[in-house]
């Protein structure tokens, strides 16, 4: 159906799809300023002004796909840099941005510091839009964070995010501009999360193939059964499993979790040439239950051990680098065996 079809019977495609920009009233989130979809494809989700543009709740058809912390939603007026601070901040949420400048553990370069997984996430946004682009019935949303010091950094993200209706599935492209006359050394991860309902025991994550390294011993312990959720353990240690995907002819690797008990999918799919990594975060804690799907251009080390590895991407003075990742659902068995054969081994 195109626009003036659907004009036939409706004055308003708010009716199908739309967005609306909202302010929370109430517990840690209150103050915060935020945009919620609904795509016509029966995929709604949130994308959180005061945390870098972030997206927060997603579910589609009624069915939650996010992970959401203990924490609840939390405003990014409480985010803190403070060592140990990470955890008692962090939203979990469907995608939450690591970096600009350090991924993985906290640490301190010539006296400065580096929290874990970065400022990034804390960042509000400013020059945001939010529009319904009907002659093409897309949703579009839009724009800029910073990580800047004085006699620092200059770093500027620009993000947009693309919905179209009648398709479960957004698309996220991001420019990262150092706007100073130094280079910059930058890591970055879009930790994509996955919760309950639709992550359950027996989900299983298939990808376009490559190779696979566990990051820890316990890791390593859950080898065989890396690419499978088992039901929650208590006080399970997290595992996380470094991987480095193949591309397909388009430069595109591609995430597939699939929950054969709902008949639904969840995919990740990434440009290769800025994301060449790819970090799977299994966390199988009872309470803690999650499952990460990481694109990223570092290998979760920390600032210093990747600058030592080569791991780390420099952006020139007043240079870019774009990224583009692509996140959805695919619903029924049969088109999930369709996009597994079209992209996964």
């Amino acid at each position: 159906m195109n626009t003036t079809e659907l004009y036939r019977y409706t004055g308003n495609t708010s009716q199908v799809y739309g967005v609306r920009r909202v302010q929370y009233t109430d517990g840690n989130a209150r103050g915060m300023a935020a945009i919620e979809v609904e795509n016509g494809a029966g995929l709604r989700f949130s994308v959180l002004e005061g945390r870098g543009l972030d997206l927060y709740e997603m579910n589609y058809k009624g069915v939650n796909l996010a992970f959401h912390t203990k924490n609840g939603l939390v405003s990014g007026d409480s985010f803190t840099t403070a060592p140990g601070e990470f955890t008692h901040v962090m939203n979990g949420g469907m995608m939450f941005t690591a970096g600009f400048r350090n991924v993985g553990g906290d640490v301190t370069e010539d006296g400065v510091y580096f929290p874990l997984h970065g400022r990034a996430d804390g960042a509000a946004a400013s020059e945001v839009y939010a529009v319904t682009d009907d002659e093409h019935m897309a949703i579009k949303i839009g724009g800029r964070t910073r990580e800047t010091a004085l006699f620092g950094e200059n770093l500027h993200l620009t993000r947009r995010i693309r919905t179209d209706a009648g398709e479960p599935k957004l698309t996220i492209d991001d420019v990262l501009e150092n706007r100073a006359a130094r280079s910059e050394d930058i890591a970055i991860l879009y930790h994509c999360n996955l919760g309950y309902p639709f992550l359950n025991a027996g989900v299983r994550v298939y990808t376009s193939g490559g190779t696979v390294t566990p990051r820890t011993a316990d890791a390593a312990a859950g080898m065989a059964e890396h690419d499978v959720m088992s039901a929650p353990v208590d006080n399970m240690p997290e595992q996380v499993f470094l991987h480095r995907l193949n591309a397909a002819a388009d430069g595109m690797a591609t995430v597939l979790a699939v929950n054969e008990r709902l008949g639904l999918g969840f995919f990740v799919r990434y440009a290769t040439d800025t994301l060449p990594n790819f970090a799977l975060w299994k966390s199988m804690a009872a309470g803690d239950y999650a499952l990460g799907l990481e694109p990223t251009n570092n290998l979760l080390r920390g600032r210093i051990e990747e600058r030592k590895a080569g791991g780390l991407t420099t952006i020139e003075p007043f240079g870019k680098v774009c990224f583009h990742v692509e996140l959805g659902v695919v619903d029924g068995a049969e088109k999930i065996a369709a996009f597994r054969r079209a992209y996964c081994v």
